[in-house]
């Protein structure tokens, strides 16, 4: 019989002492470092996401200059159907006492309805006020009956979200609100959920310019674009 080899502990006990070197030489090399590179280190990447604490003045202004461009439909090029189908939404919609003072108007996009922000939201909230949750809930219904899609879209002016509000921009302010007012259609309504969608636009699509209080009260709004793109 063959004696055993019994040297086989050292190969482990070799990556041992291999991995605790190398954990030392890591210790030393951190301590060595130029704590002031560091810190410039952290401060770039923390300004670069903004989980990590930009203020909502940071967010706006760095936003300031951004430009989305929506799609928009080429003129006359709604189907007959789909044509058929606005108009009679249009038309049906000026009858409704429900929506008496509203702002309906047509655009490439469709037929747009405009809420200005002091109907359905106190200053600087979210949720939506009670004296506009029967208009949603018509509104809702009233679509359903229709085959169409709606896109709630959330805009603000260009004044920065005060410090004491939790929420930290503009862009945040808009698509909660759009959300909200999505979320009270769907579950107070029989509107399909597979043709509503929300989305925030911050201050970036004003109707007029930001110059005056009047025209910042104008901006900031909620719009549910209404379209027959869809129809089959």
């Amino acid at each position: 019989m063959s004696d055993k080899d019994t040297n086989g502990w050292m190969v482990t006990f070799s990556d041992l002492l291999t991995l605790l070197l190398t954990f030392f030489v890591l210790l030393i090399s951190m301590s060595s470092m130029d704590k002031e590179k560091l810190k410039k280190s952290f401060e770039i990447f923390s300004s670069g996401l903004w989980i990590l604490g930009p203020t909502s003045d940071e967010l706006d202004t760095r936003f300031s200059n951004l430009v989305i461009n929506k799609p928009i439909r080429p003129p006359n090029e709604f189907s007959d159907a789909e044509a058929l189908v606005l108009n009679k939404i249009r038309n049906e919609m000026k009858g409704l006492k429900e929506f008496k003072g509203m702002n309906i108007k047509e655009d490439n996009r469709g037929i747009i309805i405009e809420f200005p922000d002091k109907i359905l939201f106190d200053s600087g909230s979210v949720e939506i006020n009670n004296t506009a949750l029967p208009v949603l809930k018509k509104l809702g219904n009233f679509l359903a009956e229709y085959p169409c899609s709606a896109l709630i879209e959330g805009h603000t002016d260009n004044i920065p979200i005060s410090s004491g509000l939790k929420y930290r921009s503009n862009w945040e302010l808009s698509v909660i609100r759009a959300v909200n007012v999505l979320k009270y259609i769907l579950y107070h309504s029989n509107f399909p959920p597979g043709r509503i969608s929300a989305v925030g636009y911050a201050d970036i699509h004003p109707i007029v310019p930001n110059s005056t209080p009047g025209n910042r009260a104008k901006n900031r709004r909620v719009e549910i674009v209404i379209d027959a793109i869809d129809i089959l």
